[in-house]
């Protein structure tokens, strides 16, 4: 088994990390990957990429899979596959992430073979200015597909957060490409807390998984379908620029509206009360100063 980059496996174009692979390649398609670093050398049993593509009813989404045991990110990988020319619709699948990560640089933690870890390429036809709408986008998909699946309302919170019961069950993590003005390519990052029982001491408080809520496992290949499903069903409207339907359904699961609220923008505090969102996703505060729109920034909200 010969050592390779990423990109090796499918478009022959060098991957945008320090990190090497070895491939296997078994009988089903499944594309094993073991990291081969100095910290961790990790293998894991996964879904395999007929289990995940078995029923999988989309006109674009999902009809290329890269499924991969352990990887270092799958976001870096489905830029890397952008950047080979890989069409749009492609998924990268990992049941493991070494070097996995959330908004701001932060990391994502997640056991490995017990959530959902991947990444949507798509090639929008947006501005520049309407590619943050994408978030919203990714977060009615998912939440769609979660209520669908187990019948449990989720909620939504500004900007890429997705709540069962008040705790993080989810994170949206959308990394653009642009060409002058437009977006040339856009990856979803989608990170699941699925089956995953335990969690770091410092979130117990804040992050969930659909099993702990149930109180059961459920079956990640089906959920992971019926995202893609949903991703691909939305997708019109993306291209479209129909996003109206798409913030208001979000804006009806979201709780913090109304909600006294701190925004934590490094050593800046903004504090006031949520009170919609603009045309481009942007969060209108009503603070001492006025109306204030902010684009980015950590929540704290203050629930009556």
């Amino acid at each position: 088994m010969r050592s390779a980059n990423i990109a090796d496996l499918r478009v022959g174009q060098p991957l945008a990390s320090n990190s090497l692979f070895r491939y296997a390649h078994p009988p089903d398609g499944l594309a094993v990957a073991k990291v081969a670093s100095a910290a961790s050398d990790v293998v894991l049993s996964m879904l395999s990429k007929t289990e995940l593509s078995r029923g999988l009813k989309t006109d674009l989404v999902g009809k290329k899979l890269f499924v991969f045991e352990s990887i270092d990110s799958t976001n870096t990988c489905a830029r890397t596959l952008a950047e080979a020319g890989t069409e749009e619709g492609s998924v990268v699948v990992a049941d493991y992430q070494s070097e996995g990560r959330g908004r701001l640089g932060r990391t994502w933690q997640a056991e490995p073979a017990k959530n959902l870890l991947f990444s949507v390429l798509l090639r929008p036809k947006l501005s520049k200015e309407q590619s943050g709408l994408l978030t919203f986008y990714a977060a009615i998909a998912v939440s769609r597909a979660i209520e669908s699946m187990t019948g449990q309302r989720v909620e939504c919170k500004w900007p890429n957060d997705i709540l069962l019961n008040g705790k993080k069950v989810c994170g949206i993590l959308i990394e653009n490409s642009f060409e002058q003005e437009h977006v040339a390519y856009s990856v979803l990052g989608i990170g699941l807390n699925v089956n995953q029982h335990t969690f770091a001491q410092e979130l117990t408080e804040r992050a969930t998984s659909i099993a702990n809520e149930l109180h059961a496992e459920i079956d990640r290949a089906e959920l992971f379908r019926r995202i893609l499903q949903e991703i691909d069903a939305l997708y019109q409207d993306v291209q479209k620029s129909r996003y109206d339907l798409i913030l208001q359904e979000w804006k009806e699961r979201c709780k913090m509206f109304g909600q006294q609220i701190d925004v934590s923008q490094g050593s800046q505090t903004i504090s006031g009360v949520a009170r919609g969102l603009s045309t481009t996703g942007g969060l209108i505060m009503e603070t001492a100063k006025g109306l204030q729109t902010i684009h980015a920034g950590d929540i704290t909200i203050h629930r009556r």
